[in-house]
């Protein structure tokens, strides 16, 4: 059974897209690339040749609300998010009908309102250059309402595992693939890291030559004491997987922790904005009569800053003062009367 394989990162910065953009695009030396099978690569979604950060100023040129609004300096710019299959489907795959079906699951995915805002998903490159083919799209997180949010997308473990059910029950329909484990912990580099040392110390370690004199009997010792060296070896190396595990297990756990108590907190400060509000929208009317009401108050503010005849300014103020005194005194007498009706 074969696995779909979907991750995400943030990018929050010029340097890190540029990085990821020569990186995706080979526009520098990758290791762990073929060289010789660079012709397998293809660029699903094209970028005209444009980096990266060329792409994101697009993105935000074509929007309105960013003609006289700049984003955040800390938001976060673009999601990088990598897909890919378990390599013992390599060649169970039609590579060519997953690379359109990535495409179509990005643009269902990543798109609030692509009618009005467009297409967020501004590059998908095919990667057959390394041993397990993988594709980076490049997505730029604008909301239903035209701008830069990536809380719109992703907000917290439980909308990742969301977003992993969704991908991989895309590919399982049309590919066969599944999901893997929910709340699974070992990281695929853990993983890889283990196996690689295992297999290099089982490498590095051949059988003992026969000695001169040898009888069968001190060979076998040999042998034997050879076979439980490995033994411990290998135990070592999985003691030291589990225990990397069982940290991130406490990891993952120390950070669910922490964010329900994030969680809590927020949500006490909402509960005290929401009283906040209702007491405002009892008290003074809708927010939108607020506003309305706020803005006469700034206008009548800079009238008696600005106006040019001192004397009536001043008249006007003293008047003013008695009407809001009076005002003031009505709206006691009204609350102490509705207090009174209450009881």
């Amino acid at each position: 059974m074969g696995y779909a394989i979907i991750g995400i990162n943030k990018i929050n910065s010029v340097a890190k897209l540029a990085a990821a953009s020569e990186h995706n695009l080979r526009q520098s030396d990758v290791p762990n690339a073929d060289k010789s099978l660079s012709h397998m690569n293809d660029e699903l979604v094209y970028t005209e040749g444009k980096s990266y950060t060329d792409l994101f100023q697009d993105r935000l040129s074509s929007l309105s609300y960013y003609k006289d609004h700049k984003p955040r300096s800390n938001a976060v710019m673009a999601f990088e998010v990598r897909m890919s299959f378990s390599h013992d489907e390599k060649d169970k795959i039609d590579i060519e009908k997953w690379k359109k079906d990535n495409v179509e699951w990005l643009r269902g995915y990543f798109n609030k309102n692509p009618l009005t805002y467009g297409d967020n998903v501004v590059s998908v490159t095919y990667h057959g250059d390394e041993s397990t083919p993988h594709i980076h799209a490049i997505v730029i997180p604008i909301d239903d309402k035209g701008k830069l949010n990536a809380y719109a997308y992703v907000h917290g473990p439980k909308s990742l595992r969301e977003m992993q059910t969704q991908y991989a029950e895309f590919m399982k329909e049309r590919h066969g693939l599944e999901r893997g484990a929910e709340y699974s912990v070992a990281k695929h580099e853990q993983v890889k890291s283990f196996y690689t040392a295992l297999t290099t110390a089982m490498e590095e370690r051949t059988a003992p030559e026969i000695q001169p004199g040898d009888t069968l009997e001190t060979y076998k010792k040999r042998v034997d004491k050879f076979t439980k060296e490995m033994n411990t070896e290998k135990f070592a190396l999985k003691k030291q997987m589990e225990k990397e595990r069982i940290e991130a297990v406490n990891k993952e756990r120390s950070k669910s922790l922490s964010a329900n108590e994030g969680h809590k907190r927020n949500m006490k400060q909402l509960h005290k904005l929401e009283k906040e509000h209702d007491e405002l929208v009892h008290e003074y009317g809708e927010i939108s009569l607020i506003k309305q009401k706020l803005e006469t108050v700034e206008s009548l503010r800079e009238a008696f800053n600005t106006y040019p005849d001192e004397q009536e300014r001043e008249r006007v103020k003293q008047d003013m003062n008695r009407y809001i005194t009076f005002g003031q005194k009505e709206r006691k007498k009204k609350k102490e009367h509705d207090r009174v009706k209450e009881r």
